[in-house]
C-alpha cells in the first residue's frame, strides 16, 4: 500500500487567495495527498530568505516530501521550472537559485526542467498555481520526475553568504528578517563554538555596540536588544518583547554585518 505523499508549500503569498488556488489545484488532482504549509510569509520577492528556509527545513519532513518553493521575481520570463530529486526529497520551484542551498546541500541530485503541459491555460504569472502545484500534485500521485521533462546540469547557483574571519572574530551579515523582527544572521552555532573554544562571546553590531549572548529572549529585560541563537542554529538578533528592526532603524532588505569573538578579557577586544 502506498501511502500518501507530503508536500509541503513555501511562497511569498501572504495568506490571501493565491494560497487557496494554489491547494485547490493540489486537492483536485490528488486528493489523498497530505498538503502542509510550510510558511507563506516570505518577504515578497526574498529569494534569500526562501532558499534558507528551504534549506533548514528539509530535514524535518520524511524522505520522499515534496517540496514546492514559489518565490520568483522572474515568473513569465524564460527561466527554467525544476523539480529535483534529492535524498532528503524533491524540491520544486523556479530555477533562481532558491533551490539551490537545499539541494547542494543534501548529497546527490538530479534536476529536471518541467515541460510537461498540463493544461489548456497556464498563466505567465501564477506558475505556482498553473505549473508547480498540479506538477507536484503528479508525483505526489505516483508519478516519476523523469516525465516532467528534460534533464537539467546546470541550475542557476545561489550561494548563500559565509562568514568572514575578521582578527579574532568571526564576521556574518544578516540574511533577513522573521515575522518576530527577529535578524537572522549567517553565523552558524557549530562554526562559532570552533571559534571561541568554550570562552564567553561577545555579539558587536554594524554600528558600534556589543549586546549580550542570551539563551533565551527572557533571560533579558522586555525591550532589550540581544543576541541568541535560534532553533535552526544560527545566531539571531533579537529584542526581548519587541522587534529588532526597529531597535536597528533597518528597512526590510538591510543587511548589515555583525560580529561574534570572546568576550574582552576572554581573549577579544
Amino acid at each position: 500500500m502506498n501511502l500518501p505523499r507530503i508536500i509541503t508549500l513555501t511562497t511569498d503569498f501572504g495568506l490571501g487567495h493565491y494560497v487557496g488556488q494554489l491547494k485547490g489545484v493540489i486537492s483536485g488532482r490528488c486528493p489523498r495527498a497530505t498538503v502542509i504549509d510550510l510558511t507563506h510569509d516570505i518577504e515578497p520577492q526574498n529569494i534569500t530568505q526562501a532558499a534558507w528556509v528551504l534549506m533548514t527545513s528539509v530535514e524535518y519532513f520524511p524522505p520522499g516530501t515534496i517540496h514546492v518553493v514559489v518565490v520568483d521575481p522572474g515568473v513569465g520570463t524564460d527561466r527554467r521550472a525544476l523539480a529535483v530529486k534529492t535524498p532528503g526529497g524533491i524540491l520544486m520551484g523556479p530555477d533562481n537559485g532558491v533551490l539551490w542551498p537545499a539541494m547542494s546541500r543534501g548529497g546527490n541530485w538530479l534536476a529536471r526542467e518541467i515541460t510537461t503541459a498540463f493544461g489548456p491555460d497556464t498563466s505567465r504569472t501564477f506558475h505556482g498555481r498553473d505549473l508547480f502545484a498540479p506538477a507536484a500534485a503528479r508525483l505526489a500521485d505516483g508519478g516519476d520526475p523523469t516525465g516532467l521533462g528534460p534533464p537539467v546540469l546546470n541550475p542557476v547557483r545561489l550561494e548563500l553568504p559565509t562568514p568572514r574571519r575578521r582578527e579574532d572574530r568571526l564576521v556574518g551579515q544578516v540574511l533577513f528578517a522573521d515575522r518576530f523582527g527577529n535578524l537572522v544572521t549567517n553565523l552558524d552555532r557549530v562554526i562559532v563554538a570552533a571559534l571561541l573554544a568554550g570562552r564567553p562571546a561577545a555579539v558587536h553590531l554594524a554600528d558600534g555596540r556589543t549586546v549580550p549572548l542570551v539563551g533565551a529572549y527572557a533571560e533579558v529585560a522586555a525591550g532589550t536588544l540581544c543576541a541568541l541563537f535560534g532553533s535552526a542554529g544560527y545566531l539571531e538578533i533579537a529584542v526581548s518583547g519587541g522587534d529588532a528592526r526597529r531597535g536597528l532603524d533597518l528597512a526590510p532588505g538591510d543587511r548589515p554585518e555583525v560580529g561574534i569573538g570572546p568576550a574582552p578579557g576572554e581573549g577579544g577586544r
